[in-house]
């Protein structure tokens, strides 16, 4: 039996069996805190010692009673040396030496409480404590089963009773349970649960099934045994039995919104899509921020494109706050639905609540860097460069902000920073060379770190772009122009890149290749109606033609 179904049985037992008072046992008198707490015949007697003494012993039943058992225990000692004998000073230090584990006050204690009150449950219990604390198990389980027929009702010594005895013999663990179970029928689900946890630990899956069955069956209105059984059933690859089960937990009336969820997620593996949202929304509607079902369902409003759907379900999910994966997602349906500013505001918030996650931060960069806000794009990677993070897609997009903002010196260093950290990153490669050719007069320095970039990947267009305008800028437009034009057109298409359409028609234009120019500066247009460039030149090629 496990230690959280041995808690959770304690604390329901003790609930349901209030009517056994302390009173009723002889040693309870440490649960005291004041004079007015101990029972007439003890407070009495202890009298009888003198004031000190019975002030001293209220002082120490008030520190048992606060959990400071060191205390109370020098105190109890203290007053032993006055009273060795008093069964009720005797009980508090045997009771306190085991809560210690105090193995010669065990051994000095318990053993003098036996022999004052051999017939008393609880004296007969601790000795049972001493006896397993020391191996005896069968003998301590013999003075646990005595001391239960003296106290039957006491949830403590039950508990140490079902835990050891369980040890020992699980069948016998299980039949005690069972009468307890008859005895107590408000503790049955507990008790069946742990019935069943006895079966498993014996290897023997089929009693643990057919005991819960045979218990739901007779007592459907109470969830935990419905959870273990479709357990069992999960742990044995049954996932159809698992199903039926907390489907019938639902028609009891007993299905949390965890438990919707798992039917949901079923109806889901077997591609039943209708049944599967229906068990969601109810989910949702039960726990309006059950995060797994908030994922099923935005899930469901992405497929359908209903990104402003996808955002509210993420942001009504209880994970949101707490999840830095559920603001990248929300930005990332802001964006779809072309929501730019409202997206990056997201990524804003989050980086904010998150400022040391490094997606967060990554993504909110791009967010900027998508809305050309270069300056600040490159003070959220900065910083991020400045604590632990080396990831070379942030030093690569801090170097694109630099470039953008014609921060070129300090540009280079980082991109010197990114190749020594990986000599074979294409694209800072490319990136380093484009921007040589392209903006000074180290040509053949580029040439090189854009030739390096495409023996890594010849598939990559933007790749082969930046060969071709290496051979442009030497003044070897027909190389240049072969280049671009072996990109594929589908692949271009799908690009939509506006500067591979533009040096299309720039080297068509110096091959005087007017048509094609005319054609591609055209399509620039389209693309990106301000751009100067192509409406300057494509009125250089429309004379021409």
């Amino acid at each position: 039996m496990n230690g959280k179904k041995i808690s959770l049985l304690i604390c329901l037992f003790m609930a349901a069996q209030l009517f056994c008072a302390a009173a009723d046992l002889p040693g309870e008198i440490k649960a005291g805190v004041s004079a007015d707490d101990l029972p007439p015949s003890q407070e009495a007697a202890l009298k009888a010692y003198g004031g000190d003494f019975y002030l001293k012993f209220v002082e120490a039943a008030y520190y048992e009673k606060q959990g400071n058992y060191e205390d109370a225990f020098l105190i109890y000692e203290e007053l032993y040396q006055i009273a060795p004998n008093d069964k009720t000073l005797l009980s508090s230090l045997a009771a306190l030496s085991l809560e210690l584990q105090d193995s010669k006050a065990m051994n000095k204690y318990i053993p003098a409480y036996y022999a004052l009150a051999p017939q008393e449950a609880d004296a007969m219990a601790m000795k049972a404590g001493l006896l397993w604390s020391r191996g005896g198990l069968k003998d301590a389980a013999e003075l646990y089963k005595s001391a239960l027929e003296k106290s039957p009702d006491n949830s403590e010594i039950i508990i140490k009773y079902v835990t050891l005895l369980s040890a020992l013999d699980g069948d016998e663990a299980i039949k005690y349970l069972q009468d307890l179970s008859a005895r107590y029928p408000t503790m049955g689900p507990v008790i069946a649960v742990n019935i069943a946890d006895l079966y498993l630990k014996q290897n023997d899956k089929d009693s643990a099934v057919k005991y819960l069955k045979e218990y739901i069956s007779l007592n459907p209105y109470y969830a935990e045994p419905y959870t273990v059984l479709a357990g069992i059933y999960e742990a044995s690859g049954l996932p159809a039995e698992a199903l039926k089960t907390y489907i019938s937990m639902d028609k009891a009336g007993l299905a949390s919104a965890d438990v919707l969820v798992k039917i949901g997620a079923y109806y889901t593996l077997d591609n039943k899509k209708n049944e599967a949202l229906t068990y969601f929304r109810r989910a949702k509607n039960l726990d309006n921020g059950q995060p797994a079902a908030a994922q099923f369902l935005v899930l469901d409003a992405q497929n359908r494109g209903d990104y402003d759907s996808a955002v509210k379900l993420l942001k009504e999910s209880s994970a949101y706050e707490k999840e830095p994966a559920f603001h990248i997602r929300a930005s990332y349906f802001l964006s779809r639905a072309g929501r730019p500013e409202e997206s990056a505001q997201v990524l804003k918030e989050a980086y904010q609540k998150f400022p040391d996650d490094a997606e967060i931060i990554f993504y909110y960069a791009l967010a900027l860097m998508d809305l050309e806000k270069w300056s600040e794009a490159e003070k959220v990677l900065e910083s991020a460069l400045n604590s632990e993070i080396k990831n070379e897609s942030f030093l690569l997009n801090y170097a694109v902000t630099l470039e953008r903002q014609k921060k070129y010196k300090k540009m280079e260093v980082q991109l010197k920073k990114l190749l020594e950290l990986d000599a074979d990153n294409a694209e800072a490669l490319n990136f380093y060379g484009y921007y040589l050719v392209d903006k000074t007069r180290r040509i053949e320095e580029g040439g090189r770190y854009i030739k390096a970039a495409v023996a890594l990947n010849s598939e990559d267009a933007a790749f082969m772009d930046s060969l071709a305008w290496y051979y442009y800028k030497k003044g070897d437009y027909e190389e240049s122009y072969r280049i671009l034009s072996s990109i594929p057109a589908e692949r271009l298409n799908n690009l939509n890149d506006v500067e591979i359409w533009l040096h299309l028609g720039q080297t068509a234009q110096r091959l005087e290749l007017w048509k094609e120019a005319e054609d591609y500066y055209k399509i620039v247009l389209e693309l990106e109606p301000q751009n100067k460039i192509a409406a300057k030149n494509l009125k250089k090629v429309a004379k021409k033609i």
